[in-house]
């Protein structure tokens, strides 16, 4: 029998076989979480401009429900044989329906298309006419302080939903020898060496595997056209010796001041503005952590601060970096991006303060180059360089380990329940929030200090 589908697992059966994403972080997580949608569901029925029925209705073949013209449904459950899909809005026309999916993105997800390809074909085994399936996506050109244009973007996505019906009714009606489902995945073996290269595209590193290219002795010996960086981690990982460049790295650690200040900032998306933010997916910044080194007498501090979304409080956290950050000391930070793009957008709007903010800046040393340029490569980094993997591969107490929160990722998702849940745990989740970006700095005073045992030795 094939599996029953529902909107969560109905993207399985058209999933091909595709690259590992990031460590622990599901499919669904990574395109859209549940709360986000609820809580843009109203901005998109005033849109619509229909009267809203947030009842619950289960329509099934016992259970068939005429569904009034000219309304919006908000929690219709679709179920045929088992399977089962709950679409994000049904809108009632004379000649039949209409499926939205909220798709929190500026064009269609592909997982949701998938999902309003479930519901429009149990919605037509039903006997309810489809006249369209809309994903409302996210409108770039919106602004709140504007008239000018809505906040979602329909887009018609009916026949890509009419071949995803078509294919699901022959998957339904397939034995599981033979089903969609069912195809045995190439890429059984992930934690191959060959999977680790980098700067190799998935497809590539799939090929090889296939060929029998796994570990880093087949790859130095089969594949001739080697980058550099590649040849350096495959020696690298096979001696389990650090590749160092020293010249490099001790030019690196010689112009860093006597006191060294450890700097990020943690910031997430609102895909509707709030508080003082006017267009879509704007940067909202809303902690900021720094360890400081004292490197004549090895002594460390913290500094952290944390700014709940119920204010504007842009003036109170530019200050505060201001007063936590030393203009005369080295400023470390692990890719400078974002700290530098918030430091100069705290400069821009606060024109008091842009002198200061010139001198921080100037002080801004980024250490991720070191990785990313390849004059360090460790064993155990796997291809990749973000400071967690750069963190195992030196310490084997990953401090990230107990944590609930492990990723910068994680740590905006967390935030933006404070806005979407009113009856979410708001200390724990600050607690944890703060937990993560405390570690993250920390980390960063333990990769410099593993670069200078590297000079050392």
């Amino acid at each position: 029998m094939s599996m029953i589908l529902t909107d969560a697992s109905v993207s399985q059966v058209f999933r091909s076989n595709r690259g590992p994403h990031r460590s622990g972080i599901s499919d669904h997580i990574l395109v859209q979480c549940d709360e986000e949608r609820q809580y843009l569901l109203p901005h998109a029925v005033s849109q619509l401009n229909l009267k809203w029925d947030k009842t619950p209705y289960r329509i099934s073949p016992d259970t068939l429900l005429t569904l009034q013209s000219h309304r919006v449904y908000s929690q219709v459950s679709f179920t045929y044989n088992g399977h089962n899909s709950c679409p994000d809005l049904i809108r009632v026309r004379d000649n039949g329906l209409d499926i939205i999916a909220i798709s929190v993105s500026y064009h269609p997800i592909k997982d949701v298309v998938t999902r309003l390809g479930l519901t429009r074909f149990l919605c037509e085994q039903l006997g309810y006419l489809i006249v369209s399936t809309q994903a409302f996506c996210i409108n770039p050109t919106f602004c709140r302080d504007s008239n000018l244009g809505n906040f979602f973007k329909p887009v018609i996505v009916s026949s890509k939903t009419t071949q995803i019906a078509r294919t699901l009714s022959h998957y339904i009606n397939t034995s599981p020898s033979t089903c969609i489902a069912s195809k045995p995945s190439l890429a059984c073996d992930t934690s191959a060496d060959i999977f680790q290269l980098t700067k190799l595209p998935y497809k590539k590193k799939l090929s090889y595997f296939k060929s029998g290219i796994k570990t880093f002795h087949d790859i130095l010996s089969s594949l001739p056209d080697l980058t550099k960086p590649q040849q350096k981690q495959c020696h690298v990982e096979i001696t389990q010796t650090p590749f160092v460049d020293l010249p490099i790295l001790q030019a690196f650690l010689s112009k860093l001041s006597p006191t060294i200040q450890f700097f990020d900032i943690e910031a997430c998306q609102f895909p509707y503005p709030i508080l003082y933010t006017t267009k879509p997916f704007e940067v909202f910044p809303f902690l900021f952590s720094v360890h400081y080194l004292n490197q004549d007498s090895h002594k460390t501090s913290h500094s952290l601060q944390f700014y709940d979304p119920d204010m504007d409080f842009r003036r109170q956290f530019a200050e505060s970096l201001i007063h936590s950050l030393d203009p005369s000391q080295s400023i470390i930070v692990f890719d400078t991006t974002l700290e530098r793009s918030i430091c100069r957008y705290f400069s821009d709007i606060f024109p008091d303060l842009s002198d200061i903010f010139s001198l921080i800046l100037d002080q801004f040393v980024d250490i991720s180059s070191l990785f990313f340029n390849h004059h360090v490569l460790l064993p155990g980094m796997q291809g990749k360089y973000s400071i967690k993997h750069i963190i195992k591969a030196i310490n084997t107490a990953n401090p990230y380990l107990d944590l609930s929160i492990q990723s910068g990722f994680f740590a905006s998702h967390a935030y933006k329940q404070l806005v979407y849940d009113p009856h979410c745990n708001h200390h724990q989740i600050k607690q944890s929030i703060i937990d993560y970006a405390s570690t993250d700095t920390h980390a960063l005073l333990l990769v410099y200090h593993y670069l200078l045992k590297l000079v050392e030795n």
